[in-house]
């Protein structure tokens, strides 16, 4: 690895830090995970997906750092991120 550089996250992971994220909606579980709706700081997008912090108690394994934020391994947890609706194009995949 090159020094002063992160390693590349695997495929499947995304940017799922708590921290990074508002208006913050629990939405249930699945797969026995929390997920929720939430829109990452200063963007308009609403997402389905995880926080890291959960997934930490859960399965701590899919948890990497990515530029000094949790991220999360999709892949591992056996469910997807989803763009929710994205209000640039006014584009609903679902309602939350």
């Amino acid at each position: 690895a090159v020094k002063g550089k992160e390693p590349t996250p695997p495929a499947g992971t995304n940017q799922s830090d708590r921290r990074i994220k508002e208006k913050i909606t629990p939405l249930g579980h699945e797969n026995g995970i929390p997920v929720y709706a939430f829109s990452y700081l200063g963007e308009t997008a609403r997402y389905k997906g995880v926080m890291a912090q959960d997934i930490l108690q859960i399965m701590p394994e899919a948890v990497v750092i990515q530029n000094g934020y949790f991220a999360v391994n999709y892949d591992m947890l056996g469910i997807q991120m989803e763009l929710l609706e994205d209000a640039k194009n006014k584009k609903v995949l679902c309602y939350a």
